[in-house]
């Protein structure tokens, strides 16, 4: 979680730059900050698995509202959309197909990304190679460089 969240806040900038053509913009904010919500919300949902059942529903119905609020209220781009994935993946975790089906209907809106839906389709549970600091580094070295020649090339 504090990886995604360093990884968030050393995108803002370039995201901002980037997206909006602005050091500083409220307008939008970067994707990032919707996976660190999503993240939040499965630690929530981790941590209900361990209470009744009623308590687990309405705990996981609550914070799932909130994500959805902090998302909205934040300005954070695909936000809500995080959000819902977010949410079925973790309740359809153990029927592939329909997990598969739903994330691509909720995000055909976000096209290409009902095309990672059928790749988590086909993942084998196998972890391959660990190249994630290069992703985390990577992300917001590409926003700021495409930011700057948009600002002062363009």
């Amino acid at each position: 979680g504090l990886r995604i969240g360093v990884v968030a806040l050393l995108a803002e900038i370039p995201y901002n730059l980037a997206m909006q053509g602005e050091w500083f913009t409220r307008n939008s904010q970067n994707p990032v900050w919707g996976v660190l919500i999503g993240f939040i919300i499965l630690c929530f949902f981790k941590y209900s698995d361990k209470l009744s059942k009623t308590a687990a529903i309405l705990i996981k119905i609550v914070v799932v509202i909130a994500g959805i609020l902090w998302s909205g209220m934040l300005n954070i781009s695909y936000g809500t959309g995080f959000v819902i994935l977010v949410v079925i993946f973790w309740c359809f975790k153990e029927r592939k197909v329909l997990s598969m089906v739903l994330s691509s209907v909720a995000s055909i809106l976000y096209f290409p990304a009902p095309l990672g839906s059928i790749m988590i389709y086909f993942y084998n549970k196998k972890k391959g190679k660990d190249s994630r600091m290069i992703f985390y580094i990577l992300y917001p070295v590409v926003l700021l460089v495409f930011g700057l020649i948009g600002k002062y090339w363009m």
